[in-house]
């Protein structure tokens, strides 16, 4: 019971603190990051240096999210000045469920990743993560130029 009422309370303080915190102020440097490829392989955010770079933080259990994975993954193309990574932060125990829905309900237009450590993930909060799908744009120097919650930050 005392561990329910401690898991209850942690819900609702970040749940409080997602609701309420600003939206950190753009444009601002991108701190050192790393995500985990779908292979395994880890990535710096600093790698990306030279190129434009949209990141979309997003979640399987999130319908928004998901929606927008779906649009952007049929819509959108990387290139050699521009890259798309969708990082996903469901839990590392439902990395193969999460391999699986993007096999088989989106495209190969975007790079996908994990940061997977759902709402305690370091790299979306370091990023200004407060809601989900929380989107970057991040120019070619490393310095984040856009940042916030849906597409109206493409």
């Amino acid at each position: 019971m005392n561990n329910l009422i401690t898991k209850l309370m942690l819900v609702c303080f970040i749940l409080f603190v997602s609701c309420s915190a600003k939206e950190l102020p753009v444009p601002r440097p991108a701190p050192y990051t790393k995500f985990v490829k779908l292979n395994g392989q880890q990535v710096s955010l600093s790698s990306f240096k030279g190129k434009t770079l949209v990141v979309i933080f997003w979640a399987k259990w999130c319908k928004g999210s998901v929606k927008l994975i779906k649009e952007l993954d049929s819509s959108v193309k990387n290139t050699s000045e521009k890259e798309y990574i969708a990082v996903n932060l469901d839990k590392h125990e439902k990395s193969q469920e999460v391999i699986d829905f993007i096999k088989y309900q989106t495209g190969n237009n975007l790079t996908h990743m994990f940061s997977g450590n759902a709402e305690y993930d370091e790299a979306y909060y370091s990023l200004g993560g407060r809601n989900l799908p929380h989107i970057l744009v991040i120019d070619p120097s490393g310095t984040i130029i856009r940042s916030g919650h849906g597409k109206g930050v493409l």
